[in-house]
């Protein structure tokens, strides 16, 4: 037996099982290691690494292991340690960290001047942000919120990892050319002032290793073993990169699983993966599918859920702990109800129990914090959503508060004048004379093409306004939205992904004013929770609970998970299932992966939510939620009873829009959840036209 697999055992107790085993002593040249969730990734790599040393005869300076992040490489290292000893040769450092020794070695060898690394600090990445700004507002003409700056950051990041030209990027918050040109400006800059971020650290190591033989060789003498951990994360440039050191005859061990890909929005590639042995033909994959982390149930619902997707390998996750009934979605009359559902949970929590809420969105945790925070609940915040504070939604209701306290306001006019109804023509011209009339209000209504029904509009918006200082600051919210025309103008004039995310910050800033008392507290408290949230956790530094995005809590396990907004159009986004509609699924299933990482995060429990409604409005659970519903007893039977056989949570196929769940039903209306959406069905019309195939009770 390998002596490494017998000084786990005997000394740590830990036990490998025979894909473990095979894992570690394994001597191929190429090696894709498949590691699901929980199967111990990080012990069979530093046992493979112990391996090499002690078994190969392999010196630590000739092994390169790179990792995803910072803390990966202080794990791994500090692993290492505490089961095989301190070893100070080894590396164990990010692949940015290695390319910056390329990039300092070249520098030094041909007496070049290395470019200042921006966007590694607070200062550099203010100084990073401003470029951004600037260079966006030159090619545009305007200034940009902070949102389109740091989707044009990662943009531009995407391009540089995937090797492409800027010209080809799609989806971007601008048009085609003009992110091009953004794209060119902001490297211009860079270069002119000798500056380069973590991704031109990459493009300049790999053209550095292709120009400059010395350098590359070097390199190439120096590692004969190279480990890769989550290699599911690493984007095609990185991978170019890797391929170039192992060309030279160095072993390649790979740690990853395409299943947890879930970075494709920063360029990572999981095809690169799939493409592993058309690279490599010698390569061997190997795999580790049993989970040691989660209970039997979850691990069973998470295995059937993955394997939806079709761009993955065959592999099936496993699990000998055989505790169940793990798994609960709660029914709710309104989303907004999760959150006193959530603080019920962490108030009864064991003390020693770990809590995380996961979800996809940051503005999510915005009314938790405000929540947790009234209450004296410890949190920890792993990053806080910015762009909530200075999202339009906020903005136009506190433009709408401003010109209730002083109707005289032309700029809170100039933010939501066409959401009241009002033309250009008139804002232009209470622009140029407002100044003349009491209110904005009275400037309008001078104009004589006023129609008589615009009047009456105008009027009774003004004395709506007029009461609102005198209102709570939840019941001013309900009357901007309802009594001002601010719904109406949502549902016309926002369609699919940016109406649901309008909701879900209308539903967050509503849970924050339903706690304030007057119109007058919330700007002051909003600044507040703002300042609250850069800080990132409570006076507690550990915490009751982890507030985390999915994208964010990668790697990390809890006691009880708790998935917050899992809403249709949220995730799966909306535009992923309009993608796979038009037969592209690449974006969906990146969706899909991302409910697997956040449902296997879970150990003994994973609480979830469903409801119909949204802060009052209509609304949608995921129907990716479906998986996670219990699974009771099927039997196949026509639909003729006269009552009505359904019930939420109910699986039914449509023969026009195929499997749904049931979100609901009143009064023989049934509202499902499809997979192209939402729809309301009456079951009288279904059973006489025989559309509903199956129902599965």
């Amino acid at each position: 037996m390998s002596s490494v697999i017998s000084h786990l055992a005997q000394t740590h107790g830990i036990d490998l099982n025979d894909q473990q085993k095979t894992a570690v002593c394994t001597d191929a040249s190429h090696v894709l290691l498949l590691a699901v969730p929980g199967s111990g990734k990080t012990t069979v790599m530093t046992a493979h690494i112990a391996h090499l040393l002690f078994e190969k005869n392999v010196h630590p300076d000739e092994i390169l292991t790179l990792t995803f992040s910072r803390e990966t490489a202080r794990d791994m290292k500090a692993r290492f340690s505490m089961l095989f000893g301190e070893n100070d040769a080894l590396s164990f450092s990010t692949i940015h960290s290695f390319c910056f020794r390329v990039l300092r070695r070249y520098a030094s060898q041909y007496h070049r001047t290395m470019p200042v690394l921006i966007g590694a600090g607070d200062l550099s990445s203010g100084q990073k942000y401003q470029v951004l700004r600037e260079c966006i507002r030159r090619c545009t003409g305007s200034f940009p919120d902070e949102e389109m700056v740091s989707d044009i950051e990662r943009l531009i990041g995407c391009v540089k990892n995937r090797m492409i030209a800027p010209e080809s990027v799609q989806n971007a918050p601008v048009e085609q050319e003009v992110f091009a040109k953004i794209y060119h400006e902001v490297q211009s800059v860079f270069r002119e002032n000798g500056w380069m971020d973590f991704d031109d650290m990459l493009v300049l190591c790999y053209d550095i290793l292709r120009r400059f033989p010395s350098v590359y060789h070097w390199f190439l003498k120096k590692y004969r073993v190279i480990c890769v951990d989550e290699a599911q994360d690493t984007s095609l440039l990185q991978h170019e990169i890797i391929r170039l050191l192992a060309s030279g005859g160095a072993k390649l061990f790979l740690v990853g699983d395409e299943d947890q890909s879930i970075y494709s929005f920063r360029g990572a590639s999981p095809k690169e993966l799939l493409a592993f042995q058309t690279v490599y033909p010698d390569a061997v994959i190997l795999k580790m599918e049993e989970n040691h982390r989660s209970n039997s149930d979850i691990v069973a619902l998470a295995d059937a859920f993955i394997s939806r997707n079709g761009s993955r390998y065959e592999k099936h996750m496993t699990c000998t702990n055989a505790r169940t009934n793990s798994v609960t979605v709660m029914m709710l009359p309104d989303y907004d109800v999760q959150y006193e559902r959530i603080l019920s949970i962490i108030r009864e929590k064991e003390p020693q129990e770990t809590v995380a809420v996961l979800y996809k969105n940051n503005e999510s945790s915005i009314p938790l914090v405000d929540l947790f925070l009234r209450e004296g609940i410890s949190y920890q915040c792993r990053e806080y959503g910015a762009s909530f504070f200075t999202s339009t939604v906020v903005r136009d209701v506190l433009a709408f508060f401003r010109l209730a306290v002083d109707p005289s306001d032309v700029e809170a006019f100039s933010q939501i004048y066409y959401k009241l109804g009002c033309s250009k023509l008139m804002f232009d011209y209470v622009k140029q004379n407002s100044a003349q009339y009491d209110t904005i209000f009275d400037c309008i209504l001078s104009l004589s093409s006023v129609s008589d029904g615009r009047r009456r509009m105008l009027s009774r918006y003004q004395s709506v306004l007029s009461k609102m200082p005198l209102m709570r600051c939840g019941e001013a919210i309900d009357t901007i939205r309802s009594k001002l025309g601010y719904d109406r103008f949502i549902e016309k004039r926002l369609h699919g992904f940016v109406q649901v995310s309008t909701y879900q910050k209308l539903s967050a800033l509503r849970m924050i004013a339903s706690r304030l008392r007057s119109i007058f507290e919330l700007s002051p408290r909003l600044s507040a929770l703002r300042d609250f949230m850069q800080q990132g956790n409570s006076q507690n530094a550990n915490g009751d609970v982890l507030l985390s995005t999915i994208h964010s809590c990668k790697g990390m396990e809890f006691d009880t998970v708790i998935l917050l907004d899992i809403l249709s159009d949220v995730l799966p986004s909306y535009h992923a299932v309009s993608m796979k509609r038009d037969g592209d699924e690449s974006e969906y299933e990146d969706e899909v992966r991302l409910f697997y990482v956040a449902v296997t995060r879970a150990k003994s429990k994973l609480i979830a939510f469903s409801s119909t409604r949204l802060n009052g409005a209509p609304a949608a659970a995921s129907p990716f939620l479906q998986a996670l519903m219990p699974k009771v007893s099927k039997k196949t039977a026509t639909v003729h009873e006269e009552d009505c056989p359904f019930g939420t949570g109910d699986e039914i196929i449509h023969k026009a829009f195929g499997k749904g769940i049931v979100l609901d039903e009143n009064n023989g209306i049934l509202l499902v959840q499809f997979e192209s959406g939402i729809k309301r069905l009456s079951i009288m019309t279904c059973r006489k036209r025989n559309l509903l195939i199956e129902h599965n009770i």
